[in-house]
């Protein structure tokens, strides 16, 4: 199914505009603001709608405008409407040839559609993620690349994060060295109770020395009074017998408590408080060793587990791009050659007979046949396509896309800049030689004349008047 004929009128800078295209290669010339792109807007809009349609396409000061595409067993029909600068309302009608009307008329031409706003040659000049984008809305995948991106993101963050959780365990596991445990844990609660014991009996000890020590100073001073007193005994003897009865009793009493001072034991000698402490301070070392120790084993066991988790992430990524890359080296692709590939940056790309699909490894010349190929395959019922930038194609690819339409039986709708050697020549909105550009510019051509008469009526009648 091709275009028999075109009429457009009113559409952006169109007038009347009727082409009845005749071969497989249209192009469409002129001069820039001509209404080149215009006439190849017009048959994009007719068909999609709306959505396609720009935000003004009623020609400036008109009302209304009418797209009508003859496609032989397809007569669709457009119409733009806009009153008083208000939003503009569309309708459309799709017949068949024989004039019956479909009751769904833009479902009938979505499904009729492929590609056909497809531009070979704007193809070529995209970026090849660009490229490879548009090409994956035209193949279908077994698996939604927007989502294995999206899982690929989030797993990559989570990845990065326990990463970056490996590097701290790793600094902390590092800055505890790798000691050998004691074969027992020391009972620090033991020596401790030993030491405070020690610490009491010294202390009780020392108590009692000094105490001995008192009682022997007290006894010795007791002992000089006694010799003090038996001297004035000697001397007072004669004042008082029970002075002297009275130093008897004490100094029985004196000898008694000596009796009983030279009875006790000997003290015990001083518990060594010193080499409790040596064994208290080595069990403080061997107790931080062993923390230590435990608290890197805990660090080993938390390192380990944020790698496995690291792994994880990295095996669902490297799964997903196993999964992607088989899925899109199984795409039916429209041209034989053509495949799916990731590039470096992990995004999809196009190759050609296993080289990237760029200028930098294959022709141009070999790109456009391919994209061409590409737009033809994408349209299989409307064999239509367009190219804006003609004007940038050489003579040898021009006669190829001819080949290429003629071969598979397309019409190849090619916009260039310039009057060229044929095709369709377009002027102020209009196709050059059509009754409506005649008749333009017969109105243009008479109007001066008619101007010229009336300035040369004007004597005459200033003649009759006096």
């Amino acid at each position: 199914m091709k275009i028999i004929n075109l009429h457009a009128e009113n559409y952006k800078r169109l007038g009347v505009v009727e082409i009845n295209p005749e071969g497989h290669l249209i192009t469409i010339g002129g001069k820039n603001g001509a209404g080149k792109s215009s006439v190849l807007d017009a048959i994009y809009v007719a068909l999609k709608g709306r959505a396609a349609a720009p935000p003004q396409p009623i020609r400036k000061g008109e009302e209304k405008c009418t797209i009508r595409l003859d496609l032989g067993d397809m007569i669709v029909t457009r119409n733009f409407h806009q009153k008083d600068g208000l939003e503009y309302t569309d309708t459309l009608k799709v017949e068949s040839s024989d004039g019956l009307r479909y009751q769904k008329p833009q479902d009938t031409l979505n499904a009729l559609l492929g590609e056909v706003g497809f531009d070979p040659f704007g193809f070529v000049n995209k970026k090849p993620k660009d490229q490879a984008a548009q090409l994956l809305e035209m193949v279908p995948l077994p698996i939604d690349l927007n989502v294995f991106a999206a899982a690929d993101a989030s797993d990559f963050v989570k990845r990065t994060e326990a990463n970056r959780e490996v590097k701290r365990l790793e600094a902390q596991v590092s800055g505890i060295p790798d000691e050998i445990m004691p074969e027992e844990v020391p009972d620090r609660e033991a020596l401790t109770e030993k030491l405070g014991n020690a610490a009491d009996t010294n202390s009780a000890i020392e108590r009692e020395r000094v105490r001995r020590e008192n009682e022997a100073e007290r006894i010795d001073a007791n002992r000089k009074r006694l010799l003090d007193d038996c001297s004035r005994a000697a001397k007072l003897r004669d004042e008082a017998d029970e002075i002297e009865a009275a130093a008897n009793r004490s100094a029985e009493k004196t000898d008694e408590a000596e009796k009983v001072l030279d009875a006790l034991p000997d003290l015990e000698e001083p518990v060594d408080t010193n080499d409790i402490r040596a064994r208290l301070t080595a069990a403080d070392a061997e107790l931080a060793l062993i923390d230590r120790q435990i608290r890197r084993e805990e660090l080993v066991a938390e390192l380990e587990k944020s790698r496995k988790e690291s792994e994880r992430f990295s095996a669902g990524i490297s799964a997903r791009a196993k999964e992607r890359n088989e899925a899109l080296a199984g795409a039916e692709m429209p041209v034989e050659g053509l495949a799916f590939a990731i590039s470096e940056d992990g995004e999809a790309m196009l190759t050609f007979d296993g080289l990237p699909f760029d200028k930098d490894q294959i022709s141009t010349a070999v790109q456009l046949r391919v994209s061409t190929a590409i737009g033809m395959a994408a349209n299989p019922r409307l064999r239509v396509l367009r190219i804006s930038d003609g004007s940038l194609l050489d003579e040898d690819s021009m006669k190829m896309l001819a080949e290429m339409a003629e071969a598979e039986d397309f019409q190849l709708w090619v916009e260039v800049v310039g009057e060229g050697s044929s095709g369709i020549i377009m002027e102020n909105g209009l196709v050059r030689g059509s009754a409506e550009a005649e008749q333009e510019e017969a109105e243009v051509t008479a109007e001066p004349k008619a101007k010229e008469a009336a300035e040369k009526a004007k004597p005459a009648n200033a003649e009759l008047e006096l």
